[in-house]
């Protein structure tokens, strides 16, 4: 991650500067669609080892689902009907918005793809009381339930009865070499099952192939949640930002992302040599960019002693994995600011920006 985040970083920089060169801009997009490939499928590995750090939130599955529909209908094209059978009201989940959306997302691709001459992709939700001896569940009213179910289901060739137990392996795909990287399906499975939640199958090749994904209900319906765009223009700034990674690639990247929005950048490698800058320059920050895992004194233990000193200061943390000091169990604890490497430059001045901004509001820390 840490590499990627360099590569992906200095590819973004040199796509700006290269804007208008012609001979050399496709070369670095090339590069950068490299970068992002690479990057996408790091996720889709973390999310298939359950290594993904997750933002869990109380979502309407529902709310969800419609904000998807108009994707879903460009994406599966008019060979194949888009038919949506969802109860309402419906109960709320918790989830990462991102991590469910990936996995309609995922499970439409599929269906799409075992139905090349077409038919019908059907999306469900439904409320579920579930005991405990009772796999299957009985419709109920959204107060009443205690999973939420959510099922895509496709009219299509359905599964080979010799390879449906290895659907959810890594790297195992039906499709002809270059068509799949054979993570989607286990990339489902690992979001489902990180999320408490569990997924199965049915498929014959006379009905097609259903997924179900049953979740853990958390209480009644929520209000929808109000998407609102990101200005991309809201990054600039004039604050001291410390930036802290035991990496010079990322330190390198991320300064110059700031300096470039404006900020007062200075960088430190780890966490003692941070605080032997603000000891000999007595210098105040308003905000601590740093990685969690590092040499010397971790990323955790100098937030403390910097938040020690500057009761003002926000604190953003970068990481590429899950297994650090700040997530329990691979769910980020909510008080926390997190980016997850890797980032581009644009990602960090945003997250920056938005992360000083709160400065206002009270502090869990």
């Amino acid at each position: 991650n840490n590499l990627l985040t360099v590569i992906a970083g200095f590819s973004e920089v040199l796509l700006l500067q290269t804007a208008d060169d012609e001979v050399l801009r496709p070369s670095v997009e090339s590069i950068q669609q490299a970068a992002q490939r690479a990057t996408d499928l790091t996720r889709q590995l973390l999310a298939f080892s359950r290594k993904q750090v997750l933002a869990p939130a109380i979502l309407d599955l529902n709310a969800v689902i419609r904000q998807a529909e108009s994707f879903l209908r460009r994406f599966i094209g008019t060979a194949v009907h888009l038919e949506f059978q969802c109860q309402q009201p419906l109960a709320s989940v918790r989830v990462d918005r991102g991590q469910i959306e990936q996995v309609l997302m995922n499970l439409a691709v599929n269906a799409c793809d075992a139905m090349p001459s077409g038919g019908r992709l059907t999306v469900a939700t439904r409320n579920l009381r579930q005991p405990s001896d009772d796999s299957t569940g009985l419709t109920c009213t959204a107060d009443e339930a205690t999973h939420v179910e959510l099922t895509v289901a496709d009219t299509g060739l359905g599964i080979p009865p010799g390879v449906l137990d290895q659907i959810f392996e890594p790297f195992f795909t039906t499709k002809e070499l270059g068509k799949g990287t054979g993570l989607g399906l286990s990339v489902v499975h690992g979001i489902v099952t990180q999320s408490d939640g569990q997924i199965s199958v049915d498929s014959s090749p006379i009905h097609g192939t259903t997924f179900r994904v049953v979740l853990p209900a958390v209480g009644l319906p929520v209000a929808v949640e109000q998407i609102v765009a990101v200005d991309a223009a809201a990054t600039a700034g004039n604050e001291r930002v410390l930036v802290v990674d035991d990496e010079p690639g990322v330190r390198q990247i991320a300064a110059h992302a700031l300096r470039t929005c404006g900020y007062d950048v200075h960088v430190a490698a780890n966490g003692d040599e941070a605080l032997s800058l603000v000891e000999s320059q007595d210098l105040a920050f308003d905000l601590l960019i740093t990685d969690v895992v590092m040499p010397g004194a971790g990323g955790r233990q100098l937030a403390t002693e910097m938040a020690r000193r500057f009761p003002e200061l926000r604190i953003l943390y970068v990481s590429g994995y899950a297994g650090d000091a700040i997530v329990d169990q691979g769910v980020r604890q909510s008080e926390v600011e997190f980016l997850q490497k890797p980032f581009t430059p644009q990602s960090l001045a945003k997250k920056a920006r938005a992360v000083l901004d709160r400065r206002a509001e009270p502090r869990s820390d």
